[in-house]
C-alpha cells in the first residue's frame, strides 16, 4: 500500500445518476408490504444505455485508466491529471461535466468532489439533496458539518449494524468515534477500525490507482430472486433448482467448474428494530437502557439472512450433483414457519474445467454411438448431432446425455 498523502484539494469525483423509478401497482402488497427494486427490464436496458453514453462523455476528462466504475450508475474519477494540465478548479470541472452531460443526454447528474474517494462519495451524497447537482468536501468541512450528525447510520460506510455496537460503546456519531481510544475500537471491530477511525477524520489511505489494480483472489456467479408472498416449500425448490441450472449452463458455455456453492435465504425481521432509530436522550441512563433493550430484542431475533456453504471434493460443473448439494443446503438453511423473500445461490472459486464446454463431452457420446451404427450413418448423423445438441430447446435431454457421456467417461 502507498502511504497515505493529502491529495490534491478535489482530485476525485464521483459521478452518479439519480434513479427514481416506481413501483409497479400492487408490486408492495404482492412482496407482504416489502418495498423492492422493481425495475422493468425496459427501463433497465433504456438506463444502461444513458450510463453508457455518460460514461463515453467522462472519457473526455479522463482515461479509462482513472475511472472506477463502482456500479452501473455511479463512477469514481481522478481527475488529476486533467486539472494539472488544464489548470482548472475542480468546482468548475465538475459544473462543466454536469452541463455537458445534460446538454447531450438529458440526464441531471451528481457530482461530489473530494480531497479522497471517501470524501467524493460523501460530496455525492449531498449533491444529491443540493439544488446544484453538485457539492465538494474537504477534511475540515467533513468535520464541521458531520461529526455531531446523528444518526451515525445515515452516513455512507456506517451501517445499521455498525451503528448498534458504536451504540453499546456509548458512540452516537463521528465525533465519538474520533474521541473514542483506539484500543477499544479494535477491540470492538477488529481490522475494521482502521476503517471507522480513518473515515471519523475524513481520510482514506486507498487511492483510486490501488483500487484499480486490487485483482479479486477467485470468482464466482450467482442468481437471486425475490420470491412471493405464500409460496410453498415445493415452488420454493422448483425456483432454486432452475436457479442452479441455470448457473451450471452459464458455466458449461464458459467451460469452468465451480470448487463450492452457497445458498442465501433472506427472511423479514420478527422483531426488534432494524437500527438505531428515534430520538436519542440526553441523559446516560437512558441511553444504555434503551441500548440494552435492544440488544435483548435482537438475541430473539433471527439473523436477516441465513447462509449455508459447501465445498466439493472437485471441481463440478454438472448441474445434476451441484443441484442436489444445493438441496441439501437449503434442507440444513430453511427455518419452519418463516417463508423466506430473498434467495440467491453462488458457484464460488471457478476453475477452468475439464470439460471445456457442455456440447463436447455429448457430441463424442453421440457420434461413438452413431459410430456403432457404420461409417455411412455416422456421417450423415455427425452434423445434425453437433447441431441438436446445443439446442436450448433440449437442455434437459441435453443434460441427461451430459451426465450419461461423465459416467462413461469415469467408468
Amino acid at each position: 500500500m502507498e502511504p497515505f498523502v493529502n491529495a490534491t484539494p478535489g482530485r476525485y469525483l464521483c459521478v452518479g445518476l439519480p434513479i427514481d423509478i416506481d413501483e409497479p401497482e400492487g408490486a408492495s402488497a404482492a412482496n407482504n408490504g416489502r418495498r423492492a427494486p422493481w425495475l422493468p427490464q425496459a427501463l433497465a436496458d433504456l438506463w444502461a444505455e444513458q450510463a453508457a453514453s455518460v460514461y463515453h462523455t467522462y472519457l473526455r476528462y479522463a482515461g479509462p485508466g482513472d475511472i472506477f466504475v463502482r456500479s452501473i450508475g455511479e463512477h469514481f474519477i481522478d481527475a488529476e491529471a486533467y486539472l494539472a494540465t488544464t489548470g482548472a478548479d475542480s468546482r468548475d470541472l465538475a459544473r462543466e461535466l454536469a452541463r455537458i452531460v445534460f446538454a447531450e443526454t438529458g440526464i441531471p447528474i451528481e457530482v461530489g468532489v473530494g480531497d479522497n474517494l471517501f470524501l467524493a462519495k460523501v460530496a455525492r451524497d449531498r449533491a444529491s439533496q443540493s439544488s446544484s447537482k453538485v457539492a465538494l468536501l474537504d477534511a475540515a468541512s467533513f468535520r464541521r458539518d458531520y461529526w455531531l450528525h446523528r444518526p451515525i447510520a445515515d452516513l455512507w460506510g456506517f451501517g445499521p449494524e455498525t451503528a448498534r455496537r458504536l451504540e453499546q460503546l456509548g458512540i452516537y456519531d463521528l465525533a465519538g468515534v474520533a474521541g473514542e481510544s483506539e484500543e477499544a475500537l479494535y477491540r470492538e471491530f477488529g481490522a475494521e477500525a482502521e476503517f471507522l477511525i480513518d473515515h471519523a477524520w475524513g481520510m482514506e489511505p486507498c487511492t483510486l490507482r490501488q483500487v484499480l489494480r486490487c485483482k479479486a483472489a477467485g470468482s464466482s456467479v450467482s442468481k437471486a430472486t425475490l420470491m412471493p408472498s405464500r409460496c410453498t416449500g415445493y415452488q420454493m425448490e422448483r425456483t432454486i433448482c432452475g436457479m442452479t441450472r441455470e448457473l451450471c449452463e452459464d458455466l458449461a458455455l464458459d467451460g469452468l467448474a465451480a470448487t463450492s456453492v452457497t445458498l442465501h435465504l433472506g427472511y423479514p425481521a420478527v422483531c426488534g428494530p432494524a437500527g438505531p432509530h428515534g430520538r436519542y436522550s440526553d441523559d446516560p441512563a437512558e441511553r444504555i437502557a434503551a441500548a440494552s433493550a435492544r440488544a435483548s430484542e435482537r438475541t430473539r431475533a433471527l439473523p436477516g439472512y441465513v447462509c449455508e456453504s459447501r465445498c466439493f471434493a472437485r471441481p463440478i460443473a454438472a448441474a445434476e450433483p451441484i443441484a442436489a448439494a444445493v438441496n441439501r443446503l437449503y434442507e440444513k438453511a430453511n427455518v419452519a414457519g418463516l417463508e423466506p423473500w430473498r434467495v440467491s445461490v453462488t458457484l464460488r472459486d471457478l476453475v477452468p474445467s475439464s470439460t471445456p464446454s457442455r456440447s463436447e463431452p455429448m457430441l463424442r457420446l453421440l457420434e461413438a454411438r452413431v459410430a456403432r451404427r457404420g461409417s455411412h450413418v455416422a456421417r450423415n448423423h455427425a452434423g445434425r448431432g453437433r447441431q441438436f445438441v446445443l439446442l436450448p430447446a433440449y437442455r434437459g435431454y441435453s443434460d441427461m446425455v451430459a451426465k450419461i457421456a461423465l459416467d462413461e467417461e469415469a467408468a
